[in-house]
């Protein structure tokens, strides 16, 4: 994927991330950009993975999740722990309409990568919410897939 001027969206993000005086090595801008790569796909794989109404429920029980990154290879497990863990989480599906049971056995096969893109929409949910002041109630949310 390439900017109006050529240059990789990884690399520009890469500048805004580390600015475009900062050195790092080749190896690692390599590993990042085939981690932001990656990120792309998995979101490209999950479109219409969840329903709207499953986007809310999840950006409302997420919404102040933090994982440790030492525990990346938990993330898949820990969201659904969290998901189960919520307190009174039947009501929570109910309030938007989602059967939780299902959303479980949807998330249960769920990889690295997708639990991490899963983070990612998510946080661009509330960071765009916070952007634009709103709030209002809402009952259903588009994850955001890059086309």
């Amino acid at each position: 994927m390439s900017s109006p001027d050529g240059t990789t969206l990884p690399v520009v993000f890469l500048e805004r991330l580390f600015g475009k005086d900062v050195s790092i090595s080749d190896d690692l801008r390599e590993r990042i950009v085939s981690c932001l790569d990656r990120l792309e796909e998995t979101g490209r794989d999950m479109a219409e993975y969840f329903t709207p109404a499953e986007g809310a429920l999840l950006c409302e029980v997420f919404k102040n999740a933090h994982f440790e990154a030492d525990r990346f290879d938990e993330w898949p497990l820990l969201i659904l722990w969290d998901l189960e863990d919520v307190e009174k989480y039947e009501r929570l599906g109910n309030h938007f309409g989602v059967s939780v049971p299902h959303l479980l056995e949807k998330m249960e096969d769920f990889t690295c990568s997708q639990a991490l893109w899963l983070f990612a929409a998510i946080d661009r949910f509330w960071e765009n919410r916070r952007r634009r002041g709103d709030r209002d109630e809402f009952y259903e949310v588009e994850l955001p897939v890059k086309q």
